[in-house]
């Protein structure tokens, strides 16, 4: 309903494909420089795993968890438009956030 398989690939992509490449640029050494060390290589990797989970968290709180009658037009509601700490005052149906769709 909200493109989030697209912004899903989208957000891996640029991901994956930005960072590699400039990390990829750092490892070889400019002539007179020594080759980065390993607290180096971790330090990016964990920097590319951090960005690749915020990524992820973002496409996470995004995702669509119902399709509403609003007067005279239809809206697509997210998970971050529900107010979580009212969700005890709903009818017992509509308690829990649905999961995202596998597959």
């Amino acid at each position: 309903m909200a493109g989030g398989r697209g912004l899903f690939l989208l957000v891996t992509a640029v991901d994956v494909g930005d960072r590699s490449g400039a990390d990829l640029r750092r490892l070889q050494p400019r002539q007179g420089q020594a080759p980065p060390g390993r607290v180096d290589l971790a330090v990016i990797g964990v920097l590319q795993i951090a960005a690749l989970v915020y990524g992820l968290h973002t496409v996470f709180i995004a995702r669509p968890v119902a399709m509403v009658f609003e007067v005279e037009r239809m809206r697509l509601v997210v998970a971050n438009d529900v107010a979580v700490d009212e969700l005890p005052k709903a009818l017992p149906t509509f308690r829990s956030l649905p999961r995202p769709a596998r597959g």
